[in-house]
């Protein structure tokens, strides 16, 4: 195993759903969890109903209940990336440890610190693979910028290296740069690419340049969670099947 496949492990698999959900219990009634949920601005609670002994969802958006689905229990060692389906419908999903449901995880939980270290270290491994790609089958690459892109990469590397930094030129640029490139030179790496217009190419790493930037300086995240499954797909897909020969 690679390095970097040891670290593609750990980002896509060891963090998991426990090391960002809450303490939760299920109540006695659905007076009880609609009260908790106003006391403390919860999404939703659960309680238990006492009649057909099964537990129901109380959502205090539109103060109604819900049937707790098999889909909405999830194990505490499920990684953060199988979460995100059920983040973005219905947007919660509950914890169940010794056959007993212990934790909740929301919406909200997704701009959590693990959240965030999760997100930036896939981009960081994908933006890894790329610069590695394109070191190797595309020689050139400067000519496929503008003057003032290979500028500003070039007044990076130049303070990098006052600072004894090892570092490269491509090291300097940025993922939409880097995307470019990659656009430019689509037919060395067509295998990958092909079934993607120029476009929407351009579109995904410009949207996760702006991802990249939100998390790098601890802004709140904008892009919504659809669009988050969207590029991780992509670049899970990538990194699995060996980018440095796409």
């Amino acid at each position: 195993m690679k390095p970097i496949d040891v670290l593609i492990n750990i980002f896509s698999s060891q963090i998991t759903v426990k090391n960002i959900a809450k303490p939760t219990i299920v109540y006695g009634s659905k007076e009880e969890a609609k009260r908790i949920c106003i006391e403390n601005n919860y999404d939703v609670s659960i309680f238990r109903n006492k009649e057909e002994e099964e537990i129901l969802v109380y959502l205090k958006s539109n103060d109604d209940i819900s049937t707790l689905k098999e889909s909405q229990i999830i194990s505490d060692s499920t990684p953060i990336s199988e979460v995100l389906d059920i983040m973005i419908e219905p947007g919660y999903a509950f914890i169940k440890e010794h056959r007993k449901i212990s934790h909740i995880v929301t919406r909200a939980d997704f701009d959590s610190i693990p959240v965030r270290i999760w997100l930036f270290g896939m981009i960081s491994l994908f933006e890894y693979e790329m610069r590695d790609f394109i070191r190797k089958n595309i020689k050139n690459w400067e000519n496929d910028l503008t003057k003032i892109r290979v500028q500003k990469a070039k007044n990076l590397f130049n303070e990098k290296k006052k600072r004894n930094e090892e570092v490269d030129l491509l090291d300097c640029t940025q993922l939409t740069d880097i995307g470019k490139i990659l656009i430019k030179n689509k037919h060395i790496c067509n295998k990958k690419f092909s079934h993607f217009s120029n476009q929407k190419l351009s579109s995904f790493f410009n949207s996760l340049n702006k991802l990249r930037d939100e998390l790098a300086h601890s802004q709140r995240i904008t892009i919504d969670l659809r669009k988050i499954k969207s590029l991780l797909n992509f670049i899970e897909t990538n990194l699995q099947d060996n980018p440095s020969s796409i």
